[in-house]
């Protein structure tokens, strides 16, 4: 099993920026790298959270909740939403993490 494999990509969006942070945690390191460069998957990925976010902005309820979505956008992958308030009656979206799936 490669390194990549035991590592978690998280990405965060930066409302304010409007831009996407990666950082890559190994699971032999804890060494992080941040990238500026914003890829035509992460666009795609960061349309598809906006929608869930709106969607959970109306249906989430409680106060804090960690979401997994099985193969969302990528067949090998699960990823994990976690679901942050914003006020009383508005939740976003923040953090996702990739977990490679094991063949």
């Amino acid at each position: 099993m490669s390194s990549w494999s035991k590592a978690i990509v998280t990405a965060i969006y930066l409302r304010y920026r409007q831009q996407w942070v990666l950082f890559y945690y190994s699971s032999q390191n804890r060494v992080s790298y941040q990238l500026s460069v914003i890829s035509y998957q992460l666009s795609v990925i960061s349309y598809q959270l906006s929608v869930i976010s709106y969607q959970l902005s109306v249906r989430v309820r409680a106060s804090q909740k960690l979401l997994t979505i099985g193969q969302f956008c990528d067949p090998l992958a699960v990823w994990a939403f976690q679901v942050i308030p914003v006020n009383q009656n508005s939740y976003e979206i923040f953090t996702f993490g990739r977990f490679l799936l094991n063949n």
